[in-house]
């Protein structure tokens, strides 16, 4: 092989490297994004439940308030 068809050879074999790497960073991004959509999903549940929870808790301390004022009547 000339010296020409070997810089081919040779350049060819950097760009399939190159566009493996490029390759591999897409799927890593992609993997990290459907972990970064979960962690995500699961936040909004955590907040969806303290919402319920502080609701839960607001109509309890009224209830508490009003069984107080009745003793205190």
């Amino acid at each position: 092989m000339n010296s020409a068809g070997q810089q081919m050879k040779e350049k060819k074999n950097h760009i399939v490297n190159i566009l493996q790497s490029l390759s591999a960073l897409a799927q890593e991004n992609a993997a990290s994004t459907e972990q970064a959509a979960a962690s995500s999903e699961s936040q909004a549940g955590s907040m969806e439940r303290i919402i319920q929870l502080n609701s839960t808790l607001i109509t309890l301390s009224e209830d508490l308030k009003t069984i107080g004022d009745t003793l205190i009547s």
